[in-house]
């Protein structure tokens, strides 16, 4: 099931770089690289990130990326006698959009992560500050993997 994930996600990343790259009816940049951090209290995640844009209207009010992260999940055992952290590594394929113009975003994404057993869903929204001409990125968001913040850049 992991080579399957695995096998998607890298299709998804050169499919998405293979369309963004014949899209020139706009300036906004392709590509966006950010690390983000998130809890909920019992679990926290820590993710690094990288989305490639896939299309935009032509009001280039709402963009689609397609999303693909690694990093781990941690459970914070409570009233329990073992008092160590259970940590997983973890995969995430996901599409993002992104709607508004400027700077300032709303931002949606949904997708799929590894856990240690299975595939599940998630959703997070939330704020993104991204210039069109590319540069620095701030996201802000709430979902299933917690509560939290995320820096980086586009190009």
């Amino acid at each position: 099931m992991q080579k399957i994930i695995k096998s998607i996600i890298v299709f998804l990343f050169l499919f998405s770089v293979a369309k963004a790259r014949s899209h020139s009816s706009y300036d906004h940049h392709k590509v966006v690289l950010y690390a983000d951090i998130a809890t909920f209290g019992i679990w926290s995640s820590t993710l690094v990130n990288v989305e490639v844009l896939l299309a935009s209207s032509h009001s280039d009010n709402l963009r689609l990326y397609a999303k693909a992260a690694t990093g781990s999940v941690s459970f914070i055992p409570f009233l329990s006698s073992n008092q160590s952290v259970d940590e997983i590594k973890t995969k995430v394929g996901a599409l993002t959009l992104l709607t508004g113009q400027g700077n300032h975003h709303f931002d949606a994404s949904g997708g799929v992560f590894k856990g240690r057993t299975s595939i599940l869903p998630f959703l997070d929204l939330g704020y993104r500050y991204q210039r069109p001409e590319g540069g620095f990125v701030f996201r802000g968001k709430a979902g299933a993997l917690g509560i939290g913040i995320g820096i980086g850049c586009s190009f």
